[in-house]
């Protein structure tokens, strides 16, 4: 339950951030201390859009815990997005909330780690996958 719970939450905060992405775009970047052009603002209006669809299958009350294949994809893209905002903070492109940023999606990653290893079987199990919050 704890792991489904986790993996729900994630989803809730990813559609807040979408839709703040979606609805508050030249906010979002000042706050972070980076400057955006129209072009960027209409770029992340649509990476809002997307962060609410993606996010919103996984706060389905059905929406089964990912594993395998598909936990090892969400490690990667969070791994990357962690090194992406890592990168841009050191670079001066975002403020120190960058490094705020890099940390959720660090956890992120940790968490799927963790879904991959107990599919493939390497680890004991937390709690009971199977369970819907």
């Amino acid at each position: 339950m704890a792991i489904t719970l986790l993996v729900k939450a994630k989803g809730w905060l990813t559609i807040v951030l979408g839709a703040v992405f979606l609805m508050l775009p030249s906010q979002l970047m000042s706050v972070m201390g980076a400057e955006i052009t129209d072009a960027g603002i209409v770029m992340a209006q649509l990476f809002g859009l997307l962060a609410i669809a993606v996010a919103w299958g996984m706060v389905l009350p059905r929406h089964s815990v990912p594993a395998g294949s598909e936990a090892l994809a969400v490690v990667l893209a969070d791994t990357a997005a962690m090194a992406l905002l890592i990168s841009a903070t050191n670079k001066a492109v975002f403020s120190g909330l960058g490094y705020a940023l890099a940390a959720v999606y660090a956890v992120s990653a940790l968490l799927y780690l963790y879904l991959f290893f107990y599919h493939r079987g390497a680890l004991a199990p937390a709690d009971n996958l199977s369970d819907s919050v």
